[in-house]
């Protein structure tokens, strides 16, 4: 039971910076259709599942997109209650409301990497989750480093 929950840990976190990147990229035209050609290469992908990823991510981003922006809007809210505010009941009320979002959030994510990990073969999910720790261990240690910096220049 905990491989596979460590298993699914990593192949969440790598769908993840998959949609992450791909939304970013988003903006920039050519860019996006470049780190797809790159994924479908590393994971050895066939059109058909590059296909079937893009439709479940676009899918689920009208959704994804919706309540990015209401936490946004109900976390700027609670750090406003939370500077300028003696309303307790109304910071735990916008509290609890963050709380929510997050989990919808996060809830949406996995039932959405669930299903690009259905697409996936077990060669390539395993792929995947190399190539997630790995990326996970550069970022990792490169905020480390900065953290480190910055303390030492206090």
């Amino acid at each position: 039971m905990y491989k596979h929950a460590r298993w699914l840990a990593v192949l969440l976190l790598g769908l993840g910076l998959l949609a992450t990147q791909a939304d970013s990229v988003q903006a920039h035209g050519g860019s996006r259709h470049r780190m797809e050609r790159r994924f479908q290469q590393r994971l050895g992908l066939s059109d058909d599942q590059m296909k079937a990823i893009r439709e479940v991510r676009q899918r689920q981003a009208p959704k994804a997109l919706e309540l990015s922006h209401q936490l946004r809007r109900a976390q700027h809210e609670l750090r406003q209650l939370a500077l300028t505010g003696d309303d307790k009941a109304g910071l735990v009320a916008k509290a609890g409301e963050v709380k929510t979002l997050e989990a919808q959030l996060v809830d949406l994510r996995v039932a959405t990497r669930r299903e690009i990990g259905q697409i996936l073969s077990p060669e390539q999910r395993q792929k995947l989750a190399s190539m997630t720790i790995g990326w996970h261990r550069r970022h990792h240690h490169r905020h480390h480093y900065r953290h480190q910096e910055s303390s030492e220049a206090r």
